[in-house]
């Protein structure tokens, strides 16, 4: 059995704002699973899941990369493509 499957994810070309909806959403809710992930390990352990925290962290500061790179597009009226592959190992 092969121990690793890729997925085709995201695989288009799309506006400017449509990029942004798109990516904001998928980051969005990655942020979200982590708070939540986060939340849950307070309740139960009374302590942060520190790895959430820290993903927090990353994810916010990538999307605040993305949302800064797209700005660009959107004043150029550029298309873009985005390509973005799930590739999950069972361990």
């Amino acid at each position: 059995m092969n121990n690793t499957q890729k997925f085709k994810f995201i695989d288009g070309n799309f506006s400017a704002t449509e990029s942004r909806d798109i990516l904001r959403n998928v980051f969005t809710g990655k942020v979200q699973f982590h708070q939540i992930k986060n939340f849950s390990s307070q309740e139960r352990q009374g302590k942060d899941d520190e790895h959430s925290v820290q993903r927090i962290i990353e994810l916010k500061q990538s999307l605040a990369q993305i949302m800064h790179f797209l700005e660009t597009a959107q004043r150029e009226d550029k298309q873009l493509a985005i390509r973005s592959e799930i590739e999950i190992t069972i361990l």
